[in-house]
């Protein structure tokens, strides 16, 4: 099993399963589905659960331009299953599901053995691009991250910014944009490492009390942006 795999929980226990299942109901979560091969996304809410049988029923967000396409591949029976995951408190949870029904915007959805947990602190880290934007302005100047998890970022910049990015430095008031959103959040300098080859210096940034509908979303993107590295494993 490679390092990426074994910092992932395998559940099997349904008990502990239903449980979970209950608590998405309860607190309201998003849930996000994945469909690898017809490169299908969309994402919605749960709204009913039986932790016995380990289905779920989510009304999907009328956002979810995917829907028409899902339900034709569906009809076809050219997909079957979908990816799921969901976060809770301070875990991430990933899991193949049994595609029941589709009815207008809601989803009957039947987990598959085993689930995966990921603690919030192994939160993916994947390196900003065109299919994964992002950029975070500080006071005047604005700069393109190295790459981003739901945690932080790290950014390569010159040496003649270093004295602006000091360790335990806190920088107030910074704007994320992420996914054409953006948040204010206040970020603490972790490291600063020098970069011999390139003359330029790279940053780790930590993101403090940042808005928890812009985590989960970057959460949800990074995950679902590497399904197809899990695929191999999951």
């Amino acid at each position: 099993m490679s390092k990426k795999a074994s910092e992932f929980e395998r559940l099997e226990d349904k008990s502990v399963i239903g449980r979970y299942l209950r608590y998405i109901i309860e607190s309201s979560e998003a849930v996000a589905f994945f469909h690898p091969e017809e490169n299908i996304r969309v994402k919605g809410l749960a709204k009913r659960a039986d932790a016995v049988a380990l289905t779920v029923e989510v009304e999907l967000d009328e956002a979810s331009t995917d829907l028409t396409r899902l339900k034709e591949a569906f009809e076809k029976k050219r997909v079957d299953q979908l990816r799921i995951q969901f976060a809770l408190n301070e875990a991430y949870f990933f899991a193949n599901s049994e595609l029941v029904s589709i009815y207008e915007r809601r989803l009957s959805l039947r987990l598959l053995l085993p689930i995966f947990k990921l603690q919030r602190r192994d939160a993916v880290r994947i390196k900003v691009s065109d299919s994964f934007p992002c950029k975070i302005k500080l006071g005047n100047e604005n700069y393109i991250p190295t790459d981003l998890s739901a945690t932080g970022l790290s950014l390569t910049v010159p040496t003649d910014k270093q004295a602006l990015f000091k360790p335990r430095d806190i920088l107030m008031a910074a704007e994320l944009t992420f996914q054409n959103k953006t948040v204010e959040v206040d970020l603490e300098v972790k490291s600063v490492e020098t970069q011999k080859k390139t003359n330029k210096i790279k940053v780790g940034i930590r993101f403090l009390k940042l808005a928890n509908t812009m985590e989960q979303e970057i959460a949800r993107e990074a995950y679902l942006y590497t399904q197809k590295i899990w695929s191999r494993w999951i």
